[in-house]
């Protein structure tokens, strides 16, 4: 017997429907033990992620000192990519396509390479980008001379290697810069002279201008210079009169400016001498350091000095240190106590004295004083002591030596003391019975 076509339909249907659910049955039950092995779970990359930030053609981003250039990404995954997930597998974009110049707020997007993970979150979600024209001009390249060459010499050409520099960046900062400025220091350059300087762009003020590109960045300047026909240099020499006290020396000699500069009269003679002298100082009756101002004698008649013309003279001056020995001086005993007999063992001694000579030589034998302190002495008997030294004129840049540095005193109590020490003793009393 042959079915019927609905019946056959039907049954053909029921069976897809048995199917279909047994298959979505079974992808649950997959789903479920994968995610029970394999659970989902949300986590922060541990490096920060780049930005890239790329300005149409013809714009340029002016407050890039100020952007945040890097993002911190969280991501959301099965937990085993978790380990295998870096920050070179995240891209973040800042999309600045089609917009124009001026302020805008962009936000962050971010794409994971791979399918095992997706993007959660971006921290900071949206930067601030200020966006400018690109401009460019060319200005001239001029000298900046930051240290002038010495007075006598002139200044008879300048050149580069380059007339021009090109200027580039944002508008508004390119628009200010009037030339591309190549300092130069001359200081002590006296012939011709080359250098490679960095050009440093500037506005009409004179004040560098941040935020550009030049180009060139550096030029080779080559200043040409000669001897000043007009300006002359002399050599300083203290110019020192009289005589130091006896026992005295010299022991430095500094002065400052060591060098000036005069202007020379249009009569001046060709054979010019290269020093001059200060006006005298005198060295009489100087016993110690000193420091004087005084002008210089300049040997060229109606020439005028167009620099510092006081010199400024710093002089030390030093005694000679001498010995000088004094043989057999005596001993004097200080510090006596009444009843008591002193003998000393030597009573002279030689006393070396080391100073300044015109100290030492003021000293005579009666000015010296050597003594031997016995106040701390009580009882009788043999002792040493150490000998002091004292004259009339103490400095203390004398110093003494004593041969011998300590004396023997023996020390005798007299017999009146000894009899009243008896006497002042009470006499035992018996003690009754």
């Amino acid at each position: 017997m042959q079915k019927h076509p609905k019946t056959a339909r039907r049954t053909w249907l029921d069976n897809l429907f048995w199917f279909l659910g047994c298959l979505g049955l079974a992808f649950v039950v997959w789903m479920v033990a994968t995610l029970q092995g394999d659970p989902i779970e949300q986590w922060r990359l541990a490096e920060r992620v780049p930005i890239r930030i790329v300005p149409d053609s013809g714009l340029i981003i002016t407050n890039e000192d100020t952007l945040t250039t890097t993002a911190t990404v969280y991501l959301r995954g099965p937990q085993s990519a978790r380990p295998l997930i870096t920050a070179e597998d995240v891209t973040v974009i800042a999309d600045l396509a089609g917009l124009p110049p001026g302020t805008h707020t962009v936000p962050l997007t971010a794409e994971v390479a791979g399918n095992d993970a997706r993007v959660e979150d971006i921290s900071p979600s949206q930067i601030t980008v200020t966006l400018e024209l690109v401009a460019a001009q060319f200005v001239p390249i001029r000298v900046d001379i930051t240290e002038p060459p010495p007075p006598d010499v002139e200044i008879v050409n300048i050149e580069f290697d380059a007339l021009q520099a090109e200027i580039s960046g944002p508008q508004s900062q390119v628009s200010q810069v009037v030339a591309a400025s190549a300092p130069v220091d001359l200081s002590d350059q006296r012939a011709v002279y080359e250098t490679d300087v960095r050009l440093l762009p500037v506005d009409a003020d004179g004040a560098a201008v941040s935020g550009v590109t030049v180009s060139p960045s550096n030029t080779l300047v080559t200043v040409t210079m000669q001897q000043s026909e007009s300006v002359r240099e002399l050599s300083i020499r203290p110019q020192l009169v009289g005589e130091l006290p006896e026992g005295y020396f010299l022991t430095s000699i500094e002065y400052a400016p060591q060098i000036i500069y005069v202007s020379l009269p249009s009569d001046a003679p060709e054979d010019l001498p290269d020093s001059a002298f200060t006006a005298p100082i005198d060295l009489s009756d100087r016993t110690s350091d000193f420091t004087v101002i005084v002008p210089v004698e300049v040997p060229v008649p109606n020439a005028v000095p167009i620099s510092e013309a006081n010199i400024a003279v710093s002089i030390g001056v030093s005694a000679q240190i001498v010995t000088r020995q004094f043989d057999n001086v005596p001993v004097e005993i200080v510090g006596r106590r009444q009843g008591f007999e002193y003998r000393l063992d030597p009573s002279n001694i030689n006393v070396i004295l080391t100073g300044p000579q015109p100290l030492l030589d003021a000293l005579g034998p009666v000015d010296i004083r050597v003594t031997v302190d016995v106040s701390d002495l009580s009882t009788g008997g043999l002792y040493r002591l150490p000998v002091q030294t004292l004259n009339e004129q103490t400095s203390d840049t004398i110093s003494a030596t004593m041969l011998p540095s300590e004396v023997s005193v023996q020390v005798t109590i007299t017999p009146e003391v000894t009899d009243a020490a008896v006497a002042t003793t009470p006499t035992p009393q018996a003690t009754p019975r």
